[in-house]
């Protein structure tokens, strides 16, 4: 005789044929095991209605399939959207979260003038590196919507969207490869310690042969003379 507990798997519904009413007369056979059978029934259930159901349904109405709108809205912004995630975890602080941390990190008056004119610099290149990136995508996405598509104008279509996705991913990373420069190394181990990075980080920042080479200034203090942009955008 089976335990009182046990569920009987010949009684279990098959996922693809799951019947609510079914369910219900397996849970009353099965009084002690309702908690752990009705987890599994709304599980069951779950499954069997989403079999076949693409998770990219409702997609098909957006402007620009492969974007979402807060996709374009960020981009249009000249937000960071993770595009830096490279940079920053690695040492490299960037810009807006430098200012937002600018009195934690101590910054000095040079320091601050020079975060913000790399910060609107970053800001304006990456709006119009945006506004390429969301041209590009349409202009793929219409290829397909309009049937034109066809191997050589899908090659150029990509090698457009390809090169608008670099200059945007590379307008953040050179904003971070800058600050770094503009920042002492103590100032950079605090930023991610801030930021929550974890110890290995912070002790990674001033200890690397790499760091050391990046906030090479020459003379001791040197951090105080006219800090130079030395990337364009």
């Amino acid at each position: 005789m089976k335990p009182e507990s046990a569920i009987d798997a010949d009684a279990m519904p098959d996922p693809h044929m799951a019947d609510f009413d079914h369910l219900k007369g397996i849970i009353s056979m099965n009084t002690t095991s309702q908690p752990k059978l009705l987890v599994l029934c709304v599980v069951l259930l779950a499954l069997s209605g989403c079999a076949g159901h693409s998770h990219y349904a409702g997609w098909e109405a957006r402007d620009i399939k492969a974007l979402s709108p807060s996709d374009i809205e960020g981009m249009r912004a000249g937000r960071g959207m993770s595009l830096a995630l490279a940079a920053e975890l690695n040492g490299y602080p960037g810009p807006l979260h430098v200012l937002e941390l600018e009195s934690k990190l101590e910054l000095t008056p040079e320091q601050r003038t020079a975060t913000q004119d790399l910060f609107r610099r970053m800001k304006t290149a990456a709006i119009a590196a945006g506004e390429d990136v969301v041209s590009s995508e349409r202009e793929l996405d219409r290829l397909f919507a309009t049937k034109r598509a066809n191997a050589p104008q899908l090659t150029a279509a990509l090698d457009r969207v390809a090169q608008a996705q670099a200059r945007l991913r590379g307008t953040h990373l050179q904003a971070h490869l800058e600050q770094v420069r503009i920042l002492t190394p103590a100032q950079v181990a605090k930023y991610n310690s801030l930021r929550g990075y974890g110890q290995r980080m912070a002790q990674h920042s001033t200890s690397s042969d790499l760091q050391a080479a990046v906030f090479q200034r020459g003379q001791k203090g040197s951090h105080q003379r006219p800090i130079k942009a030395v990337i364009q955008f």
